[in-house]
């Protein structure tokens, strides 16, 4: 294979390959549902528009003060950005048309993806917490370790030539064993309600607009912010979607494990059923 063409398809396969593992990797394009702790904003970093977060006006004219960030979790503060991503927001394709009249009609096909959070499932909750206590008993036999270890200099440091008597030597060990570090407990108030992320594939075809050739900018992206929100009101009727907690912390009583029926059951006594998600305002504009 040493005939120019024969190179340039095996270069082309090479990149397509490429493209599609990147696609797959850092776009998660073949994703559904993930569950924790798989987060959106940690793993999807390819075709990502940086969203700013709004809130409605308040009765007095004022912006809340204490929202939440993300569709699942309530309003942030007054125009505040999500956390970084490296992207512009915007995401723009160029086409060169030859046409003999001075207006131009296109037709405009416009394809996004969303996440949506949902309450992880009873099974997801018992694995994430068994994980969760063995990382507090690594944490907690690591501090174990630290403690013997300053203590065991400061020993060293500190020790007599030699013991004056029996039992100054007894003291001193008996001093020793009331003064071993043990593990500080780590003792939670309540058990954190994890969640999964759910991809949504929102897809609108056959947006049409008439341009002039003036660069004025015409917006046809009500359809696709029709249906986005469709998908979104869609999710958040579903009893597992994630919404925001009454209570200050997103936690449910540990006893909550015993069951299936307990685990939904103390998620539905703390969750916000007044709440409504914040609507997702994607912009999808067109100049010649």
């Amino acid at each position: 294979m040493t005939d120019p063409q024969s190179i340039n398809r095996a270069e082309q396969a090479i990149v397509e390959m490429l493209a599609d593992r990147i696609g797959t990797k850092l776009a998660d394009r073949d994703g559904d549902r993930h569950a924790p702790p798989w987060r959106p904003d940690q793993k999807v970093r390819i075709g990502v528009l940086r969203p700013i977060i709004t809130d409605a006006p308040t009765d007095d004219g004022a912006t809340a003060d204490d929202g939440e960030t993300a569709a699942s979790e309530g309003a942030g503060a007054a125009d505040t950005e999500a956390p970084p991503l490296e992207s512009t927001g915007v995401i723009g394709i160029d086409a060169v048309i030859d046409t003999p009249g001075s207006d131009i009609t296109v037709e405009v096909g416009a394809a996004v993806t969303i996440y949506l959070p949902e309450f992880a499932s009873y099974e997801e909750a018992v694995k994430q917490t068994a994980a969760q206590a063995e990382e507090d008993v690594v944490d907690e036999e690591a501090a174990v370790t630290g403690a013997s270890t300053e203590a065991a200099g400061a020993e060293a440091t500190n020790a007599p030539v030699a013991a004056a008597t029996d039992t100054a030597a007894t003291d001193t060990a008996a001093t020793d064993t009331a003064a071993t570090p043990t593990a500080p407990t780590r003792r939670r108030a309540g058990l954190p309600v994890w969640e999964s992320w759910r991809r949504v594939r929102v897809a609108v075809p056959g947006m049409v607009a008439t341009l002039r050739p003036d660069g004025a900018e015409v917006e046809v992206g009500q359809a696709l912010r029709d249906a986005i929100a469709q998908a979104v009101n869609e999710h958040f009727q579903r009893p597992e979607a994630a919404r925001p907690f009454t209570s200050t912390t997103r936690t449910i009583p540990l006893t909550a494990l015993t069951s299936s029926e307990a685990y939904w059951n103390a998620i539905g006594a703390v969750v916000d059923t007044q709440w409504q998600p914040i609507p997702l305002d994607a912009q999808v504009s067109v100049y010649a």
